[in-house]
């Protein structure tokens, strides 16, 4: 599973004893995802963001990775352990992916002690952003890279992470447990 290949990567290449643990709420293309899904995912992070993890790695496809993860940020907030979403623009047994960087920038910036919702993603598969989960801008068409209002919050280059601002201006009131509606009513004209 992919999963499964992110950890084992990360293992081989770090000197980290880091102890993961792993859930599945559910498994989807990204661009299949429904209300269902997205309530399962807040509800899964509830149950775990308080059972006292340095951090939650949420592994998500890249096509509705701006929605699920802002839906995160304003149910959480930023009072809790940090959540970092990652996700890949290729398969990850492609040479061109950059899901295993994203996830060992995740993995970093979780050590720094941060707390909230962010995004984790490499444009350039030489460093990774990290960017405020809720901030995150739609992808342009045809093209992977992700982008924030205000810029990323840190920086991952050369095995470790920068901060570059600090997120406590940037909190929000959680929303807490949301139920997401499958059909809300909302007519969306594109």
């Amino acid at each position: 599973t992919t999963k499964s290949l992110l950890i084992n990567t990360y293992k081989q290449n770090s000197s980290d004893d880091i102890v993961f643990d792993t859930v599945t709420p559910y498994e989807i293309l990204s661009e299949n995802l429904d209300a269902d899904n997205l309530t399962a995912l807040i509800d899964c992070l509830f149950d775990n963001a308080y059972k006292g993890y340095d951090g939650i790695i949420v592994c998500h496809g890249t096509d509705t990775l701006q929605y699920s993860s802002a839906a995160a940020a304003y149910c959480l907030g930023f009072d809790v352990c940090p959540v970092v979403f990652v996700s890949a623009n290729y398969p990850l047994n492609n040479k061109k992916t950059n899901g295993h960087t994203n996830f060992k920038a995740a993995v970093q910036f979780i050590k720094s002690g941060n707390r909230g919702v962010f995004v984790s993603y490499s444009n350039d598969l030489k460093t990774a952003d990290i960017h405020l989960a809720h901030k995150l801008f739609a992808h342009r068409e045809y093209e992977h890279q992700v982008f924030s209002m205000g810029g990323p919050v840190a920086v991952f280059k050369d095995g470790g992470v920068e901060v570059l601002k600090k997120q406590s201006d940037q909190c929000i009131t959680p929303f807490g447990r949301v139920n997401f509606a499958k059909h809300p009513g909302i007519l969306n004209i594109t």
